[in-house]
């Protein structure tokens, strides 16, 4: 977690500077819920898994593990992320917002859907494999509406409107690891050893 550390207080300062306390403690949850492709590359090192089915633990729990981890990852990057927003909304002498509520829902909303698509790439492809093909995943749409977001319509909504779609994008980011844990699980079942 030391260089991730770095990296993190780095973003958070980056983000903070240019766009607002809100989109540095964004950047939170995201970066701690990417943490478990390290636990892939530790364990594949490790030999983990070869190890851990010469006992008797089922290989439906060794996949469940990986996913009770990820949510700890993203609670405890939201707990952070809640405790880096605090001090430096008290440095600033502002209180704390509604938006930067919407905002941590919105991070930890897409740090869930993000995990929920990441675990069954890494049992399927491995963890070097799975973050390529998820910056492409993630990648590729935003640079096709960045180049096309002429073609967007603008749209104004309230501020009550914003904080349901992202009180509704934390929801689907929990409902999406329901069916991502049975993929995963699937994968993992026919893996061999």
């Amino acid at each position: 977690m030391g260089s991730t550390i770095l990296i993190l207080a780095f973003l958070v300062v980056l983000f903070s500077t240019m766009m607002g306390i809100a989109a540095g403690m964004a950047m939170i949850p995201i970066v701690f819920a990417m943490m478990i492709l390290s636990t892939f590359i530790l364990d594949d090192s490790a030999k983990r898994d070869a190890f851990a089915l010469s006992t008797p633990m089922a290989k439906r729990r060794m996949v469940l593990s990986k996913y009770c981890t990820s949510m700890v990852l993203i609670l405890m990057g939201a707990t952070f992320s809640v405790i880096v927003a605090g001090i430096a909304l008290m440095l600033r002498g502002n209180v704390w917002s509604l938006e930067v509520t919407f905002t941590l829902l919105a991070s930890v909303g897409a740090a869930c859907c993000m995990n929920a698509f990441l675990l069954p790439l890494a049992y399927r492809f491995g963890a070097e494999r799975a973050r390529v093909v998820l910056m492409i995943l993630i990648f590729v749409p935003i640079c096709f509406a960045a180049l096309m977001k002429e073609q967007f319509p603008t749209v104004s909504m309230s501020d009550t409107e914003a904080g349901l779609i992202f009180v509704n994008l934390s929801i689907l980011g929990i409902l999406l690891f329901f069916p991502s844990y049975f993929i995963s699980k699937a994968i993992y079942m026919r893996k061999e050893f």
